[in-house]
């Protein structure tokens, strides 16, 4: 699962000696990273790919632990949304059909791409598309490429912030947020830069949890929220991002709420279709 890690039988990595300076504790600090990770991997199962050195030096450990929870705890949740998720998709494709031109590809941008749990239904939408995915966690990459090859779908990963898209104006025919208007520090700004990227015509599609309109359940939101963006990376539960949406100049072109009991606290949700009106 770890190919890369290798523990010395006498733990002498777990005291590094003063004299030799300061990339022997960096490099023992790595070490009781791999372990730790290599021990969590051991006894539960978890799916964990070689992540790459470079990230490893650059992010802080929670960021690996946080790819490490979406990849392996999001099952209870897919199992409560997933024939709803599923129709919304559907709708998603219906509406990009029409950009279909010759032997291009349709090309998507997905903000916040994460693990890559979208893959499958790009693989099994029937159109001739080509992803590229954004995340501001490296640890996610790995992931994402994983699902992204076992589903068969043409992938770039890019790391960088989703509140300033390293793409040009008008490049992408569709844009796909699923769960991340919730996280990201300014919904505004991260919608602005969406209708930036986006080709006049382009399709917006959004999937998230929201602030509930029951005022029990609101309250226990507001309760939950610090601990929330503590242990999910910023996840925000009182957003209202469906008048985000609305207010950002994107035309919603359809708008479903749901309420998934089962999941709580986040059991409010919306998805849409938004076009991009610009000329």
């Amino acid at each position: 699962i770890l190919p890369y890690i290798s523990i010395p039988n006498d733990r002498s990595w777990m005291k590094p000696n003063a004299e030799s300076g300061e990339n022997e504790r960096k490099m023992c600090k790595m070490q009781k990273r791999r372990l730790f990770l290599a021990s969590i991997a051991a006894s539960t199962g978890l799916t964990i790919p070689k992540f790459s050195r470079g990230c490893e030096r650059d992010a802080p450990i929670s960021k690996k632990l946080f790819a490490l929870g979406m990849a392996n705890g999001m099952g209870h949740y897919y199992e409560v949304v997933e024939m709803d998720r599923q129709d919304e998709f559907s709708k998603f494709f219906s509406s990009i059909r029409s950009k279909q031109r010759d032997t291009d590809p349709i090309k998507i941008l997905e903000i916040g791409v994460g693990t890559g749990s979208n893959m499958k239904e790009y693989s099994q939408s029937g159109l001739e598309l080509e992803i590229t995915g954004i995340d501001a966690n490296p640890y996610m990459q790995n992931f994402a490429e994983m699902n992204a090859r076992t589903s068969g779908v043409p992938f770039h990963f890019v790391l960088g912030d989703v509140g300033k898209l390293p793409f040009s104006d008008n490049s992408f025919d569709a844009i796909v947020s699923t769960l991340v208007l919730c996280s990201v520090p300014n919904p505004t700004v991260t919608l602005k830069e969406i209708s930036r990227v986006l080709k006049p015509g382009g399709i917006f599609f959004y999937w998230e949890h929201i602030r509930s309109d029951n005022y029990i359940l609101r309250l226990q939101q507001r309760f939950f929220e610090p601990a929330q963006q503590l242990l999910a990376d910023g996840c925000h539960l009182t957003r209202e991002t469906d008048s985000d949406i609305i207010n950002s100049g994107l035309r919603v072109i359809s708008s479903t709420r749901y309420n998934f009991k089962p999941l709580g606290v986040i059991a409010p949700h919306i998805a849409g279709l938004a076009e991009c009106t610009k000329v």
